[in-house]
């Protein structure tokens, strides 16, 4: 399933929530949860409930593996997809905060020697440009792109200025007529390799330091089968009639470059940790970020602000993002003015478990969003 079509079903999905969040709240959502879950096949999913405070409610179902007798537990760990955007956001907002880079920094002034080969249209090209969606870089999202990238020589982050100069003479990307941005992995590429170059300090070493050690959460890279078998597999389909669990060596895993955009993994109980600190700044209260940077990440710019997608439907401001490399989907949904969020995780990316998780999301606003 193509991003495009997954953002798709999760537009369209906020917009009914939005539209019968004030509906009466059924007394037994779990159970009719559990029957949309069922119908719907899904092998394995995890979902929470929090607000900037606390948990709400949380629960697991389904299994790891399909065809094994092996039940999702509260600790497992899920794939993020492009979820791990807003971790990547949340790294370089730090690294503004410190002073070390600002939101209007052009790519050029960090990498003044990759200018003379690049198409000039990137020539005032920002962070907050690459971060947003909004620098015309090629997007590198499917596997057709992928193959054709040269291989590179060097350590991750040397390769990511190398990939950098690549992708920077390639023709820009046309933002299409009504929308803000063109969504691009690779322009997350781009904003970590000046993270990386003004902090001296891989993205991968920074994120086990300010999330692990730091926040005291417990991020990992990858798919979550790669260290651990017994965590949950990810899960393909073939067509229609077939689908298979993807081994931990599974030969579309994303290239290391493209980590910051797409290859986090983090349990269900991990996850609202991580959300409460955005809803807790959203709500105007400091935590590891200011409350001003929380705000301007989420809704600073329309549409598509740093790692995050925003919804403004008269008082309701609603932050929200999906991830998936096809094999696992990732979804959060954060109600500013309700102070309440939403994180539901899958180990299928299927058009069924799409539609599920949108009929749980409906499930539980009507349960939560009062």
């Amino acid at each position: 399933m193509t991003k495009k079509l997954i953002q798709s079903f999760a537009f369209f999905a906020l917009l009914t929530c939005l539209c019968v969040c004030k509906a009466t709240a059924q007394t037994d959502y779990k159970h009719q949860i559990d029957s949309v879950l069922k119908a719907n096949k899904v092998i394995g999913f995890g979902y929470s409930v929090c607000s900037g405070e606390k948990e709400l409610t949380s629960a697991v179902w389904g299994t790891r593996v399909l065809g094994e007798n092996n039940a999702v537990q509260v600790a497992d760990r899920f794939h993020l997809g492009s979820n791990t955007k807003a971790f990547t956001s949340f790294l370089v907002a730090k690294a503004v905060e410190q002073g070390k880079l600002d939101w209007k920094t052009k790519f050029f002034e960090v990498f003044p020697n990759l200018e003379a080969k690049a198409n000039s249209a990137y020539k005032d090209i920002t962070l907050a440009d690459l971060l947003s969606h909004r620098a015309g870089i090629q997007p590198f999202g499917s596997e057709k792109d992928i193959v054709k990238i040269p291989t590179f020589a060097g350590s991750v982050r040397e390769q990511r200025v190398l990939f950098a100069e690549y992708a920077l003479q390639q023709e820009p990307v046309k933002i299409p007529q009504g929308s803000f941005y063109s969504y691009s992995n690779a322009g997350y590429v781009l904003a970590t390799a000046m993270l990386e170059q003004k902090t001296d300090k891989a993205w991968e070493e920074q994120a086990v330091e300010l999330f692990n050690l730091e926040m005291k959460l417990s991020i990992d890279f990858g798919f979550p089968n790669r260290l651990n078998r017994k965590h949950p597999w990810g899960h393909r389909s073939i067509d229609a009639l077939k689908t298979v669990p993807t081994p931990p060596d599974d030969h579309q895993k994303p290239l290391s470059i493209f980590a910051p955009a797409e290859d986090l993994n983090i349990s269900i109980q991990e996850y609202t940790k991580w959300l409460r600190h955005h809803l807790l700044g959203l709500q105007g209260r400091d935590t590891y970020l200011k409350a001003e940077t929380y705000n301007f990440m989420h809704f600073g710019l329309n549409e598509y602000a740093l790692g995050w997608r925003n919804i403004v439907k008269g008082d309701n401001h609603v932050s929200t993002h999906e991830g998936s490399l096809g094999t696992f989907y990732a979804r959060a949904v954060l109600f500013k003015d309700k102070n309440l969020g939403f994180a539901m995780l899958a180990n299928s990316a299927d058009p069924k478990t799409i539609i599920a998780m949108n009929e749980i999301q409906k499930i539980l606003l009507k349960q939560f969003g009062k």
